[in-house]
């Protein structure tokens, strides 16, 4: 969380400044448990940046952009080199690289905040490894030359062991469709427009629901939102005007902006199913932690 960090700055006070030991200008801030953080932003100009594992001898756990809009096109960097020392790529890590073109995520990263790689417009190959554990709202906006794994019409991203971590994009001709047990992540209009699609597996892996992932879905008749679900997009069931039946395993703790929607309803599966595409549909909807 940044807003417990402690800043490590320049002797004049100035966190700006560039840091005579790093030619490669990286900024630090050092956070409560010892370690440090590591901002990019004002590499700029280097055709690769590489993280160091350590800074003032105390490892580099996180990457951090806490002010993403004071430079929003990054048109140099090609390659970001990640150590096996960081654990969390923070919101809006990667924003607005347009020139990066692969990464590759060490196993010791868990978490990818909030719009993580947004705007990185040449992004062509990621691997995610089976260690993450959490993937935030929109972590790739924006990423329209990402390829990934293909099978069955759809896109996934993952690693050689594992291709299948994020639902990228899908466009089945299917009536039914099962998305594979180790997918955690259902990109932003993920489905979009899959007309054809009448019902849907999502397997218990899914924690994570898009923005419109299911829009335009016509025909899409019921589905189940598994227990470890915590969010869900706004407008992700938008126009799916067969949908009668949405079951929640777990009916406790959603609301949407700031209604709380009670359980109650979510246990009915034709209210759930009314809320999804039409009394909460703007909104995303978020779970309380447990």
């Amino acid at each position: 969380c940044l807003t417990s960090c402690k800043e490590a700055v320049t002797e004049n006070g100035n966190q700006d400044d560039d840091y005579p030991d790093d030619p490669q200008n990286l900024k630090f801030q050092l956070l409560d448990d010892g370690s440090y953080a590591v901002l990019l932003k004002y590499a700029y100009m280097l055709d690769e940046i590489i993280i160091p594992a350590s800074y003032n001898g105390k490892a580099v756990t996180r990457v951090i952009n806490p002010s993403p809009t004071t430079i929003s096109n990054i048109n140099s960097v090609k390659s970001i080199i990640i150590p096996d020392t960081v654990t969390a790529l923070d919101n809006y890590a990667f924003l607005g690289f347009n020139s990066l073109k692969a990464i590759t995520i060490p196993d010791s990263v868990t978490f990818i905040g909030n719009f993580a790689f947004m705007g990185c417009i040449s992004l062509e190959s990621i691997i995610i490894p089976d260690s993450i554990t959490y993937i935030g709202y929109s972590a790739f906006d924006g990423c329209d030359s990402l390829t990934g794994y293909e099978q069955n019409d759809t896109i996934y991203l993952g690693n050689p062991d594992n291709p299948y971590i994020v639902l990228l994009d899908c466009s089945t001709s299917a009536q039914t469709f099962t998305i594979p047990d180790s997918v955690i992540y259902i990109n932003n209009v993920a489905f979009f427009n899959c007309a054809s699609l009448e019902g849907i597996t999502v397997p218990s892996s899914v924690k994570h629901i898009g923005v419109s992932a299911f829009e335009n879905c016509s025909k899409l008749k019921s589905i189940t939102i598994p227990y470890g679900v915590s969010f869900i997009g706004g407008f992700s069931f938008y126009r799916c005007s067969s949908l009668e039946s949405v079951t929640f395993e777990n009916p406790e703790g959603w609301s949407s902006a700031s209604s709380v929607i009670p359980a109650s309803d979510l246990q009915n599966t034709a209210t759930a199913a009314t809320h999804l595409t039409s009394t909460y549909l703007y909104n995303n909807w978020t779970k309380a932690t447990e």
